[in-house]
């Protein structure tokens, strides 16, 4: 139940985003944060009514899960350490090293693994 409607992801992003908005009524801004993942229709629909502004996401930057198979040059050089100081960056453009490995993750066969998100990211990552 918990992974098929990915409760984990959501209440971990949901205290990541918590942590880093520092609200001052962090219930408050929990149920305003979890009222933006459904539509106005479902919250009618349920007899909630949300006023203000909704906070707004702050995705947790995981270490990536490598297939056993995978022989990339981005498995082979992407230590948690380095990963660790990448996960903090990003490009005026909103890149981030997330968006840059998904590609070479998704696709273990993938010789290099990593591909930018923007000209900045060359740089940035």
């Amino acid at each position: 139940f918990i992974d098929l409607h990915n409760v984990e992801k959501i209440i971990s992003e949901m205290l990541n985003s918590l942590v880093h908005a520092r609200d001052n009524s962090p219930v408050i801004f929990m149920i305003k944060y979890l009222s933006n993942l459904v539509t106005e229709q479902e919250l009618r629909e349920n007899g909630i009514e949300v006023h203000g502004p909704l906070p707004q996401r702050v995705p947790i930057i995981t270490y990536p899960k490598f297939d056993e198979d995978c022989d990339s040059l981005l498995k082979r050089h992407l230590s948690r350490e380095l990963w660790s100081n990448m996960k903090k960056k990003s490009t005026s453009k909103g890149g981030n090293i997330q968006m840059c490995v998904k590609s070479g993750v998704s696709r273990p066969n993938c010789d290099i693994g990593i591909m930018a998100t923007d000209e900045e990211a060359y740089k940035t990552f």
